[in-house]
């Protein structure tokens, strides 16, 4: 590694993201030559004199690909399980680390032009990137330290690890640091920073996500990263709770964004969607309540499909929750009588019927309720498929709701794919010893004859 002291950044930067690569590929190398290569690095002028920054991908344009490289190695290095960088080069790689934290990229004018959001932007710049690998480099740190004292993990914060503590401290600070990249690493990183001092984040919440319209950027740019990239967690609610509060204000108002297709606003959804399900909120509780009355028919249909899509380990008590939500979502769509606002939402329940969460019985009931108010559900293929499972059971209702949907079926091409489940549910009404269901079936066959679909007349002569 040494060996590339003096050569030009284009082929160092190189150097250190094969370095990455290998480590990602479970390959181990000596750390220490590697790092002194690094310290030669960030102690050269980030400007080359008479090199023109181009980015014409000939040379790098200077060294700031390189420390951008260095801070992705490093991250890497402290989290690898098969070659992780050893505690006794703290000092030096502390030394190397710190530089970086400071580097000049991005700046605003860079923010004010790029197309990226924050937080996307914080792992394609360099002192984005130097952020996430020092909050990952104090975690390292903190883990060694447990080892060498034996203490309890509450008992290590950030007054043991100073170097970092500063650097956070300074870089909150908005007249020092303006940039969103920066503040979204604080909102991604927010679990990561609260184990490292639950006390130390808890006294700056405020500061990270800040609540007025002159620092809207910055809650914007924190509260998407972290809501986008983090589960739901017990404690974020307890300890977020007026930042949960904040957020829902802003939908309809504020368009947050995050790369890769999230949405922060479904993930916000879905993070109250899973507080309720462990009996943190309730349904009338404020957070609730103003939930249901910002979010936008799309929103509140997000929010209910996530519950057929992700319930399947629902405990019973859980399930009961979400029919009572559902229950009280059906009865205000049904005062309300507005099918442009509520028909979407409650569309959603198609994902619920065919989530086998839920009583059988119960799901056929409120699926009829469902098509009289929207005359169509979500995933209608995979709801016409699960009809045709409970057939045999019950005939005479599923024959009816076949037909409700192929009366509200409004693409055109749903028969098409329906067919066969279709057939199954006629066949089984037909064969069952319900006379009402057989005279259903027999009633949607001719129906579904006069208007041409003649295929389904067979199954009267079977």
């Amino acid at each position: 590694a040494e060996k590339f002291v003096n050569v030009d950044p284009t082929y160092i930067h190189g150097v250190f993201h094969g370095l990455k690569k290998a480590l990602e590929n479970k390959r181990e190398f000596e750390w220490a030559p590697v790092i002194r290569l690094m310290q030669w690095v960030v102690k050269q002028n980030r400007e080359i004199p008479g090199r023109i920054a181009d980015h014409s991908w000939d040379a790098d344009p200077d060294w700031g690909w390189s420390r951008t490289e260095i801070a992705r190695l490093l991250e890497t290095g402290f989290n690898s399980e098969a070659n992780q960088i050893p505690y006794s080069l703290n000092e030096i790689v502390w030394e190397t680390l710190l530089p970086i934290t400071e580097d000049p990229d991005p700046t605003t004018e860079m923010e004010s032009k790029t197309s990226m959001d924050p937080a996307t932007y914080s792992i394609n710049t360099t002192r984005g990137t130097a952020f996430h690998s020092m909050i990952s480099y104090a975690l390292w740190k903190k883990r060694n330290l447990l080892i060498r004292t034996n203490k309890e993990p509450f008992e290590v914060t950030l007054s043991d690890i100073p170097e970092v503590f500063a650097v956070l401290e300074k870089h909150l600070d908005t007249s020092f640091d303006t940039s969103t990249a920066i503040r979204a690493v604080y909102g991604w990183r927010y679990p990561n920073l609260a184990y490292l001092d639950h006390e130390w984040v808890a006294n700056r919440k405020e500061q990270i996500f800040p609540k007025n319209n002159e620092a809207i950027k910055y809650f914007n740019a924190a509260w998407s990263a972290f809501i986008g990239f983090n589960h739901p967690n017990i404690s974020y609610i307890q300890d977020l709770l007026s930042e949960y509060l904040y957020s829902i204000t802003l939908i309809g108002v504020v368009d947050l964004q995050i790369g890769w297709g999230t949405n922060p606003y479904e993930n916000l959804a879905e993070h109250l969607i899973v507080y309720f399900a462990l009996n943190m909120i309730q349904l009338d509780s404020e957070i609730m309540k103003s939930f249901w009355s910002k979010a936008n028919p799309q929103l509140r249909n997000h929010a209910l499909s996530f519950i057929g899509r992700n319930g399947k380990d629902a405990s019973k008590v859980m399930i009961k929750r979400f029919v009572k939500l559902w229950n009280s979502r059906l009865v205000i769509a049904t005062i309300e009588n507005d099918n442009t606002q509520y028909a979407e939402e409650l569309k959603a329940f198609g994902w619920w019927f065919v989530s086998e969460l839920f009583d059988d019985d119960w799901c056929l009931g409120e699926l009829e309720k469902v098509l009289q108010i929207t005359g169509e559900v979500d995933i209608d293929h995979q709801v016409i498929e699960q009809l045709a499972n409970l057939s045999s059971k019950y005939p005479l209702q599923t024959v009816s709701l076949v037909e409700r949907m192929i009366e509200g079926e409004k693409k055109g091409w749903g028969m098409i794919l329906w067919s066969d489940h279709v057939k199954n549910v006629l066949s089984n009404a037909l064969s069952s010893e319900d006379v009402e269901a057989h005279k259903a079936a027999e009633a949607l066959i001719n129906k579904l004859a006069a208007r041409g679909n003649l295929d389904f007349s067979a199954l009267l002569m079977g």
